[in-house]
């Protein structure tokens, strides 16, 4: 029973990176407002930061279903751990700087 509730978190965890970082390359000018950050999306170094974070999240996302699929499921709760920093980290740099 518990390894089925942590199972449904996990995919739901991975869906919701995989859908965040689809939002970024699909809807980039959505998804920055929610990120916190609204560069101009006229430069090409904007498009640029965008899809390179997408693509970090979808990846990110990925991750979770491999180790899923591979049942290993103490690893996939030490990466969820590790991965936490990633949200903590980006909310800090946007709050740190306006």
């Amino acid at each position: 029973m518990t390894t089925t509730i942590a199972y449904t978190l996990a995919g739901l965890i991975g869906a919701g990176i995989v859908f965040i970082g689809a939002r970024f390359i699909v809807a980039p000018r959505i998804a920055t407002v929610g990120y916190g950050v609204q560069p101009d999306l006229g430069q090409r170094s904007a498009g640029a930061y965008l899809s390179v974070k997408g693509v970090r999240d979808i990846a990110s996302g990925l991750f979770v279903f491999i180790l899923m699929a591979a049942g290993a499921t103490h690893l996939l709760g030490w990466v969820i751990l590790a991965a936490t920093i990633i949200p903590l980290a980006d909310a800090t740099i946007v709050l740190g700087n306006g």
